[in-house]
């Protein structure tokens, strides 16, 4: 399963490019600001 993945990201990249980079990249940020947005929601303690 792992291994079908990195075929597929490694046939993205040749493929793409700066693309895949530039969607991997956007994707990330998008996880990370909803991580952040739902911790920010906890009240602390």
């Amino acid at each position: 399963m792992k291994r079908h993945a990195v075929i597929c990201t490694a046939t993205l990249s040749l493929r793409g490019g700066l693309m895949a980079k530039m969607t991997l990249f956007l994707l990330g940020f998008l996880a990370l600001t909803l991580t952040i947005g739902m911790l920010a929601t906890i009240p602390p303690g």
